[in-house]
């Protein structure tokens, strides 16, 4: 054999290697006895998650500045990627010797600070200084307010007060994020206040002396969390093969569930068993659902402790059923409770709407529940429709659920009687893009029975975006709340958002629509009524001391439409805002009413306001709708449509 031949044998021999490697170090995931370990977080190259300075990413990070080294948490705004401040919690000098506040006076303050998509730099003057920031925490350490020095929410105003919120991402830590809500600080005698939702939370300046911020900061944020900087050397140093069976907080692994066709699935994971139509899943975990067949027929049914957790996560999987819910959640620590409607066939006569509630009414007043999260990861698509004749929606849960990802999901109800989600318990939705539909969406005829949301806890928008297109409510629970993200939701015959207690947004943006009815519905009278007449209600939702129960927007841009276009004249026949007091006692006579109150922006009322307002009308022309707060008149940000019979209230901080 000549020199060449052998030659381009090596060199084939070589290029077959390299493919090899280059296919084993392009894997995500490893698989042994029906366990899968996943990437936690969804960005597709690994450096690049190593480096990310997002807030779902770290809680601490560390700067350098000559022969100090700075630990701090930084504080982003609500987008959760833009640095806007740090609190500083300890600093190093070049023989790792803790430094304290008289050669280091910003320690443990708030400072200004920026950021770049791979690091993060604390401010300085002119002078060559660091910019303090003037803080305030409560006086447990929590951080509360901090002042808006640089202007963040962009209305001018640089010696305000902004309020902060904290949030605790997927793996535990927690950061604070900056809001655009307004918070006043008063000062009586030698005690400093913070005015948050109409009440006196009293306060600590941020500083050196307060030294219970640093010990509540490090103990929210897990001791062993790598900071950013040791997250960047990781990722260099680290190859793709010993990534893959990685197990620190990059990584999970998931035990496997396959769905197959006709009706199977498949799973060797401990406590799962599947039958026809079925997988039942017994006991905390997580677990991995991804299927062979472009359309799945059957139940997923979770049975879980009250105190454990579960992750169920759904990978580009479609599950279509005609006999009870999709997903079930079931608290298994309750065994007295008779769910046999939740199997009930379409064949079978529609249910007594009190059967359901009362079961659902029943589990609410359990104080303990399991954790479950419903995740749907970047780049997948899943989709769960339910032609079920039964109440107890597309997914039953009886949890603390979450519905989380940066992926997409669908869930669709298709007859009149079923709900999109029935639960006991709160629902968070965290980054997801989630769209929810009921049967006889647009038909405004009737009074429509199929909500998007029907919960006995409270509904939040943590994140992501929220779209609800339904006949009935689109979201009714006791109450609701948005922090960021975008909700649109549509009904064509009942309430847009309709709760028993309160409704609160701080940020985001919100665009709520009821064809027939009102877009915001808060109706806290009618608890005390119902448990006054002898009904099955919670009575701790009745009189809550101390609770800000009402309507509120803090931040944000909010839109609720009416748009019933029957009524040419001045009759009101539709509301776009509805918010009620309450009576400690019906007919007493020593009748108590509990604070209950609307705010939008900085205009607030007094407690136990009851308003009914902005009516359908075509005869309204004016830009602006003023209605009476405490005797005196005064004007709403509010603007009318121009459309006949339809109006709107519309707010947004950036007026």
């Amino acid at each position: 054999m000549n020199k060449n031949k052998i030659l381009s044998i090596i060199s084939v021999l070589l290029c077959v290697a390299l493919l090899f490697c280059a296919c084993t170090a392009g894997s995500d995931d490893t698989t042994e006895a029906g366990v899968v370990t996943r990437a936690v977080e969804e960005e597709s190259e690994a450096e690049a998650e190593a480096v990310s300075l997002e807030a779902e990413e770290i809680s601490f990070y560390e700067v350098t500045d000559g022969d100090y080294k700075i630990k701090i948490s930084p504080i982003y705004k609500s987008d959760g990627k833009t640095v806007v401040a740090a609190y500083i919690i300890s600093v190093t000098d070049k023989d790792n010797k803790e430094v304290k506040a008289d050669k280091f006076p910003m320690l443990m303050s708030i400072v200004a600070a920026t950021n770049t998509k791979t690091a993060i730099a604390l401010t300085k003057d002119k002078n060559k200084n660091y910019i303090k920031i003037n803080s305030y925490a409560d006086e447990n350490g929590n951080l509360l307010v901090v002042q808006d020095s640089a202007d963040a929410n962009k209305n001018g105003k640089k010696d305000e007060y902004l309020k902060l919120t904290k949030v605790t991402n997927d793996e535990g830590s927690t950061h604070y994020l900056l809001t655009d809500t307004v918070i006043e600080i008063v000062t009586e005698g030698k005690n400093v206040y913070a005015v948050i939702s109409g009440k006196k939370i009293k306060v600590d300046t941020v500083d050196s002396d307060n030294k219970k911020v640093k010990v509540t900061v490090e103990k929210q944020t897990a001791s062993d969390k790598e900071t950013a900087s040791e997250k960047k050397k990781k990722a260099t140093t680290t190859t793709a093969t010993t990534k893959a069976a990685d197990t620190n907080d990059k990584t999970k692994a998931y035990n496997q569930i396959i769905l197959l066709k006709n009706g199977k699935a498949s799973s060797t994971a401990s406590g799962v068993t599947t039958s026809s139509n079925l997988v039942s899943i017994t006991g905390g975990g997580d677990y991995l659902i991804t299927s062979k067949t472009s359309d799945w027929h059957g139940i997923i049914k979770l049975e879980i402790g009250a105190d454990d957790e579960a992750e169920l996560r759904f990978e580009d999987v479609n599950i279509s059923y005609n006999k009870g819910s999709i997903i079930q959640i079931i608290d298994s620590s309750d065994t007295t409770t008779d769910r046999s409607f939740l199997e009930a066939e379409a064949s079978s006569d529609v249910l007594a709407d009190d059967t359901l509630n009362d079961t659902m009414e029943d589990l609410s007043d359990r104080e303990s529940a399991p954790n479950v999260s419903l995740s749907f990861p970047s780049g997948t698509t899943s989709t769960f429709t339910s032609s079920a004749n039964v109440y107890s929606g597309v997914i039953y849960n009886e949890s603390k659920l979450t519905v989380k990802g940066n992926g997409k999901v669908n869930f669709k109800a298709t007859t009149n009687a079923n709900n999109v989600i029935c639960s006991s318990k709160s629902i968070t939705f965290k980054n997801v893009s989630a769209y929810l539909q009921s049967a006889a969406f647009g038909v405004s005829e009737g009074i429509g029975g199929s909500r998007g949301i029907f919960s006995y806890g409270k509904v939040n928008l943590d994140s992501g975006s929220l779209t609800i297109e339904t006949n009935g409510d689109s979201i009714r629970c006791t109450r609701f709340t948005q922090e960021d993200g975008t909700l649109t939701a549509t009904s064509s015959a009942c309430d847009g958002i309709d709760t028993e207690s309160s409704i609160s947004i701080y940020g985001g943006k919100a665009t709520v629509t009821a064809l027939q009815k009102s877009s915001f519905k808060v109706r806290r009278v009618n608890i005390q009524e119902r448990w006054d007449n002898g009904e099955r209600v919670s009575k701790k939702d009745c009189i809550r001391e101390g609770r800000d129960d009402g309507f509120y927007i803090f931040g944000g841009t909010v839109r609720g439409e009416s748009k019933k276009v029957s009524d040419y004249k001045m009759s009101p026949s539709q509301k776009t805002i509805v918010c009620r007091t309450v009576k400690k006692t019906k007919g007493s006579a020593t009748e108590v009413k509990k604070a209950v109150k609307w705010k939008v922006g900085s205009l607030a009322s007094s407690n136990n306001s009851c308003i009914k307002f902005l009516y359908s009308s075509s005869a309204v022309k004016r830009n602006e709708y003023n209605v009476t707060v405490d005797g005196s008149s005064k004007a709403y940000n509010w603007k009318w449509s121009n459309n006949h019979g339809a109006c709107y209230v519309e707010y947004t901080t950036s007026k």
